[in-house]
């Protein structure tokens, strides 16, 4: 129910995404939008890839966790949650 991590550090995370138009590596819209504000993707830019990404850039920042979990929100009613346990460096 809690945490222990800077929000400012997810804030960077976050607008690496925010505002920003998502496309997958192989979208013939790259070129078009060239000179847009883009983040590519390698994988198709679903609420489930997007979480998981989030998820794993906060992992990255973290020693250990017991859990990260991140959803994203399509709509109103529905959502995707990506869910990372159980990485304890005692160290």
């Amino acid at each position: 129910n809690g945490f222990i991590i800077d929000f400012l550090e997810i804030k960077k995370i976050i607008n690496e995404l925010d505002h920003k138009v998502i496309l997958q590596k192989n979208d013939p819209l790259i070129e078009k939008l060239k000179d847009e504000n883009l983040f590519i993707m390698e994988e198709s830019p679903s609420c489930e890839n997007i979480s998981k990404i989030i998820a794993i850039k906060i992992s990255q920042l973290l020693k250990n966790y017991n859990r990260i979990k991140v959803r994203v929100w399509e709509s109103r009613r529905s959502y995707a949650e990506f869910e990372l346990a159980n990485r304890l460096n005692f160290n």
